[in-house]
């Protein structure tokens, strides 16, 4: 039990460390310096306030200086994180695979949030992930370099058909987060990340039309349900490509 809840706080460390790339990135700071500080007054924040989870609770989700409101977004990406870090645990022990995993979800969280919230996907992001994939492909050798090749090609290719032949129906960002993606997956299972992330593109384009979030001249950010489909892919591929060859 101690162990998990170890785990559950570094989890929300890391999810402490990804709201700060969240906030920063698209402002073009340095997510290492200076020091964490409120982006509402540059007040720095006190050691007290920056515990995850329990700081945003001890400050109310207000800051001290500037009483600004802190969004929730901080401590739900904390939870997640923390309960992300548990689920890994569950399923690969403490190994490299579950530091690997956890590395590959950290990515999609932050690509996810910043997409939904500023409407694009950097490009110094995707080359960390990129090269993380390739590292972390030679250290589980779980696939061979053609696949990679070909998972890349597979990934972006259809995404950039329909970004070149529709205009406006994606971003280029999409497209590159998509290729990337295949070096991490490789060849089969980026098409099943890809047919998951229009499933749920599907589904969420409808929700927030039918709730007013969006109307149709809106546009809607791809890059979380590319992470969606990603992530299920990432953790689930095995089990539907055999459930698939039952069937067949």
């Amino acid at each position: 039990m101690m162990l998990e809840f170890l785990l559950f706080t570094a989890g929300t460390a890391v999810g402490s460390f990804l709201n700060v790339c969240i906030s920063r990135l698209p402002r073009q700071e340095s997510v290492l310096y200076p020091a964490s500080h409120c982006p509402l007054c540059g007040e720095k924040i006190k050691r007290m306030d920056i515990i995850p989870v329990l700081g945003f609770l001890i400050c109310r989700a207000r800051c001290r200086s500037c009483h600004g409101p802190i969004p929730w977004r901080y401590p739900l990406v904390e939870i997640a994180m923390g309960l992300v870090s548990l689920a890994l645990f569950q399923a690969y022990g403490l190994s490299m695979e579950f530091l690997i995993a956890g590395v590959f979800c950290a990515f999609l969280f932050c690509i996810a949030i910043i997409d939904y919230e500023q409407g694009f996907i950097f490009n110094r992001v995707l080359l960390v992930l990129a090269a993380t994939g390739i590292l972390a492909t030679f250290l589980l050798r779980q696939l061979s370099l053609p696949d990679m090749l070909a998972g890349c090609f597979l990934g972006g290719s259809p995404l950039l058909l329909l970004y070149l032949l529709l205009p406006g129906s994606l971003g280029g960002g999409d497209v590159k987060f998509a290729a990337v993606l295949g070096l991490w997956l490789g060849s089969l299972p980026i098409l099943l990340a890809l047919w998951l992330a229009f499933c749920f593109g599907a589904i969420g384009g409808i929700c927030l039309l039918t709730t007013g979030r969006k109307s149709r001249k809106d546009p809607i950010a791809f890059g979380p349900f590319l992470s969606l489909g990603a992530a299920a892919a990432y953790f689930y591929a095995p089990q539907f490509f055999a459930v698939c060859r039952r069937m067949g």
